[in-house]
């Protein structure tokens, strides 16, 4: 809340933990404008960030180019006109300081509408199950929109063969990481 004072108001009304649930309701409208566009980031941060030292450091290099909210609520409006890929292909086209394909993909899975197939998180955990279990290797690091989809049409397809969401698929997998590594995210 130091970090943004401009945005503390809406800071102080997230709950204490933040789960999916609430950094989803916290996206809900980030395509209204682009200052609910950057609440929403700073939710997504906040969540993906928790504790650490360096997330707020990073938010406000992020959200420092006079054009960022501006990006990041096309980005959004983006995703829910056309979808997923459209909308990473948004981010990766007008990258922001400190904020890569990793975090992009969170931002787009909590802005995600309802009504259509969601964004997933594509993070080191998912991608490193991926490749052990699945030989499907994935960069995280690099802004790769045809990575990303493949991410996509392989998470969706597994999802309805076992008749999962795909968020649900896209924890059960990051947590089987987690759990292995025994990290705080577990």
């Amino acid at each position: 809340m130091a970090a943004f004072p401009r945005y503390a108001s809406m800071l102080a009304e997230l709950p204490e933990l933040l789960d999916r649930g609430a950094v989803r309701r916290a996206c809900s409208d980030a395509a209204a404008s682009p200052e609910r566009a950057i609440a929403a980031f700073l939710s997504v941060m906040a969540w993906g960030y928790g504790k650490n030292g360096y997330g707020p450091w990073r938010a406000q290099k992020a959200t420092a180019p006079p054009l960022a909210a501006e990006h990041l609520r096309s980005a959004v409006a983006t995703l829910k006109e056309s979808g997923p890929p459209a909308g990473y292909g948004s981010l990766a086209a007008h990258r922001l300081p400190r904020f890569g394909p990793v975090f992009g993909t969170k931002f787009l899975a909590f802005c995600s509408p309802e009504s259509h197939e969601p964004a997933l998180i594509l993070d080191r955990l998912v991608a490193d199950q991926l490749e052990r279990h699945a030989r499907e290797r994935m960069n995280v690091n690099v802004w790769s929109v045809k990575t990303y989809e493949r991410y996509l049409r392989l998470m969706y397809d597994w999802a309805s063969k076992l008749q999962l969401e795909p968020e649900a698929l896209e924890l059960c997998i990051f947590s089987a990481e987690a759990r292995r590594l025994g990290n705080q995210f577990a």
